[in-house]
């Protein structure tokens, strides 16, 4: 055991410090791999060596283990963990840690021997032990302080100036459907449905500034967001009744006390309001007036005075309607009573009361005139899945107070009202029925154009790095606004989280998994399948009901996006669209490779119906990109890696040099031509966490791919394009983002064995950057390209360089400039083909997962496996290919025609030269 400093006092850690509090030998969470560690070690060693110490030994006269703690501590803290751990700044205080505890010296000096320091990095002395992103410590107390933070950041968020048009546009969607007074539309309502995070309510708040909102939020208790329930209203409507005649008539006493007590407040609204809220909002609208009362004095967990007043006496207002006497009604109110001066109140009859209230002039408008005028009033549901719970009566059958409140709001359908309802965590199914499932089978489209990339700004060609942009700082500004917002006002916890924050939604609001077991639990198929979409640009191709409600899951919890949703929702086009920020969650996710088999998930995931597989292998060689990509960043450290890194983590060791000593196949120039590949890239550069698919071959010009790399976006081309499946853009000098500097690398994948270790020229001559229109055709400054072909399917492994422009015996190829042709220009390319899909190609691909990619290729390409798919008879299989005659080269393709001759050409993957 160590003897204690002389030069030291007893220690004066106070109270409540780590050094005093923590359990120091607890263990925590192992946050790294096997590999993680041994790189870490070799770092500790190092820095250790430049102290002047020998490795292996344990010379207290040399070194104090307060150093050596403080290094391992140091180096750690160098990781994408930082965040996680406490780093004392001090060396007193591992001082104090270690001469107060005999073990944890101990177990440092250990480690310092056997040069292994996992144990001491995984030991809660070095943690704040987070619970989520939401929560950073274990203690109530802490962990008050952070959720504190996290709804100060929500709150100031909430308050920052709105940016975007989505609430015009939700108006003007509004303004449509009443213009047009269709008289078979069930009732004046319609769903706003998105994923999470895309500022749903925060729009409603936006309209309510301009238009008169009532908003209603029924929030369930268990259920944590922004802004708060209004109690009093949850408890009224979704009171425990059975019958549903009741829960109607509940409906209908409630929207008559909703109007009538509105009413009332407008009448006086100036009242209502303190001049001391007067003075710091100044509203001069009617509808500017109102919101303030519904706004002001709103923290995360409740709603402000007033707005609790408005709903109290709704609420008590609306319970009197519902006490005797009560008098039936036909089916447009379905409650009236009389009032104390002997008038008749139903649902019309209040509504109408409170636009009279608004606009005078109402009075003597005509019915029909009423109903296409702009609405004067919007209804705003939030959290409206609360209502779906659904019941029975054997007479009647399916109800649910959800559609009991849409048959009440019928009675003002043809008045300029208008309602909506919004659901972050309701079953998107519900809150827009099939339109079998609805008894009207009449529904307005729900509302989904909330936009994308509001906080971004404007970003100028030549403005910005490429370390700026590979920032979590840039990144958050991209995308749906919630992290941007939260990141800008939150405080250091906040910003330091984000990622996991963001790593937490996308995997449905669970808890970041730390440990290999919370892994296994955390990452059902629904998290990696979002995981995967996020990054590998997933589509869905849903013919069944199955795969559409998988569909609809992954926009309900796991953050997709809803593109297009036709009325009576009967069909979606969802998307997973280009969100760096949770790209980057993504990727801190699917690191740990063991925990998260990329091949092999996906292949699960490809064997389910409803995703999209493609059909020359793409996604195979998305993942193998992907990959790289991840093990360079995780051992450079940088989300900017050298082209020339990337691809020596991409291809087998083996084949380094074929690559990067090989020439260039084409050159602009003569001087040009003996330049080495390692020479032209030694300084370019790449950035990018996900994968689009482009749908437009015009974007695949240096005038959008520099754009592209500031959200980190790599390109995955649109189906049938000619010549290039994949672009990975970079730059080509230096670190400059803009036009001119934008290099890439064009990849043609084929999955088919007819392409083997033989490097067809013609599919190189096929990407040709100016007939891509990579380049311009008055291009001035064309940098030179790198071109791959992937021949995955190929049985022989191998990497060949392409060289010598003079060996092509290339077609005459033009570009059309502004409609007038000329020959395209001269260029400089080095092509590179790989061929075979193994541990001997791709370094990536680990041997035992040879098999995987291989079923992956097989399932891609489902021909000609789908002839003996399921089935170990000959004549089954021979039917088959009777089934679809003319096709491929087997005889059983050909079968009325004499096979004499062709047997040797009997294979699928040939085809048949008649």
């Amino acid at each position: 055991m160590l003897q204690e400093n002389p030069k030291r006092a007893a220690s004066t850690s106070p109270v409540g410090s780590p050094a005093r509090d923590l359990k120091r030998l607890h263990l925590a969470t192992n946050l790294w791999s096997e590999s993680d560690h041994l790189q870490q070690d070799d770092i500790v060693k190092q820095r250790l060596l430049g102290k002047g110490l020998k490795p292996r030994t344990y010379d207290f006269n040399e070194i104090h283990m307060a150093l050596v703690l403080k290094r391992v501590a140091q180096v750690a803290s160098e990781g994408p963990h930082s965040h996680l751990l406490h780093i004392p700044a001090a060396e007193d205080h591992y001082i104090d840690a270690l001469e107060e505890d005999p073990d944890f010296m101990k177990l440092v000096g250990d480690c310092y021997t056997n040069g292994s320091y996992k144990d001491v990095r995984c030991l809660a002395f070095l943690r704040k032990n987070p619970a989520s992103a939401f929560t950073q410590n274990s203690g109530e107390k802490d962990k008050m302080v952070d959720i504190s933070s996290s709804h100060s950041a929500t709150e100031k968020a909430w308050n920052e100036k709105y940016v975007g048009s989505a609430a015009d546009c939700l108006y003007d969607t509004i303004k449509g459907h009443c213009a047009r007074g269709d008289p078979v539309v069930y009732a004046r309502y319609a769903s706003i449905i998105q994923s999470s995070g895309m500022g749903k309510s925060r729009m409603i708040d936006e309209l309510s500034k301009k238009h008169l909102v009532l908003p209603i939020n029924l929030r369930l208790s268990s259920d944590t967001g922004f802004p708060a329930a209004d109690l009093d209203v949850r408890t009224f409507l979704t009171v425990d009744e059975t019958e549903k005649d009741n829960i109607h008539r509940r409906s209908h006493a409630f929207l008559i006390a909703l109007f009538a007590i509105a009413r009332s407040y407008l009448q006086n609204i100036d009242q209502h309001i303190t001049n001391e809220l007067r003075r710091e909002q100044n509203p001069q609208t009617i509808a500017q007036k109102f919101r303030l009362l519904m706004t002001a004095g709103q923290t995360f967990n409740h709603q402000g005075f007033k707005r609790c007043e408005f709903y109290s006496a709704v609420v008590k207002y609306a319970n009197e309607l519902l006490q005797p006497p009560i008098i039936s009604a036909p089916l447009d109110s379905s409650i009236r009573q009389l009032a104390p001066h002997g008038e008749q109140l139903d649902t019309r009859r209040a509504a109408l009361d409170l636009l009279k209230c608004l606009n005078p002039e109402l009075e003597a408008a005509e019915i029909k005139t009423l109903k296409t005028i702009p609405p004067l009033v919007i209804l705003a549901f939030e959290e409206a899945h609360v209502l779906l719970v659904e019941k029975h009566q054997s007479d009647i059958g399916y109800f649910s107070k959800f559609s009991e409140l849409r048959r009440a709001l019928r009675a003002v359908n043809e008045l300029p009202i208008f309602s909506v309802f919004l659901s972050t965590s309701g079953k998107i199914q519900n809150i827009t029925p099939h339109a079998e499932d609805d008894g009207s089978g009449r529904l307005l489209p729900p509302f989904i154009e909330l936009g994308f990339d509001q906080m971004v700004g404007q970003i100028s060609d030549g403005a910005l790095t490429i370390e700026t942009v590979s920032n979590i700082k840039f990144m958050v500004r991209f995308g749906r606004p919630l992290f941007g917002s939260r990141y800008f006002n939150g405080d250091a916890d906040i910003r330091n989280y984000i990622v996991y924050y963001a790593a937490e939604k996308l995997l449905g609001g669970v808890a970041f998994p730390h440990t290999p077991e919370a892994k296994k639990e955390t990452f059902t198929s629904e998290a990696k399948l979002a995981c995967m979409a996020v990054r590998l640009a997933l589509e869905f191709n849903a013919t069944t009901l199955a795969s559409q409600n998988r569909e609809r899951t992954q926009v309900e919890k796991h953050m997709r996006v809803c593109l297009v949703m036709n009325p009576g929702n009967e069909a979606a086009v969802t998307i997973a669209p280009s969100e760096p920020i949770l790209a980057e969650a993504a990727y801190l996710l699917m690191q740990d490779r063991e925990a998260f088999d990329l091949p092999g998930v996906l292949f699960d995931e490809l064997q389910r119906p409803g995703l999209y597989k493609g059909d020359r292998g793409e996604l195979i060689c998305l993942v193998l990109l992907l990959i790289a990509r991840d093990v360079a960043v995780q051992e450079k450290r940088s989300a900017v890696i050298d082209v020339l890194f990337f691809l020596e983590k991409l291809l087998a060791s083996q084949w380094s040099s074929t690559v990067f000593d090989s020439r260039p196949a084409r050159c602009c120039t003569n001087t040009e031509d003996q330049r080495p590949f390692s020479e032209a890239f030694e300084k370019s550069k790449m950035y990018f966490n996900h994968f689009i698919k482009v749908h437009d071959l015009k974007v695949i010009n240096r005038d959008f791919l520099w754009r592209l790399i500031a959200r980190g976006a790599a390109v995955l081309c649109a189906d049938n394009q000619g010549g290039i499946d994949v672009l990975l853009p970079f730059l080509y000098l230096d670190n400059k983002l803009g036009r001119d500097n934008v290099s890439g690398i064009f990849i043609q994948v084929k999955n088919d064995q007819i392409f083997s270790s033989t490097p067809n020229l013609f599919l190189f001559d096929a990407m040709d950057p100016y007939i891509l229109g990579f380049f311009d055709v008055d291009e001035q400054k064309p940098v030179p390209i790198i071109r791959m072909v992937f021949a995955l399917a190929s049985s022989e492994s191998c990497i060949k360089a392409v060289e010598g422009a003079s060996l092509r015996k290339n077609p005459t190829r033009t570009a059309t400039p502004k409609g007038k042709e000329r020959a395209c220009p001269p260029y400089t390319a080095y092509d590179i083909w790989c061929a075979g899909t193994s541990a001997e190609t791709f370094s990536v691909v680990r041997p035992g997962d040879e098999e995987v990619y291989s079923d992956l290729l097989k399932l891609c390409r489902p021909f000609p496996g789908v002839y003996e798919a399921h089935t170990e008879i000959d004549s089954a299989k021979s039917a088959r290919r009777n089934m679809n005659p003319g096709t491929a080269a087997h005889p059983d393709h050909w079968h009325w025609f004499s096979t004499a001759g062709q047997d040797e050409a009997a294979d699928d993957d040939v085809e048949m030269q008649i």
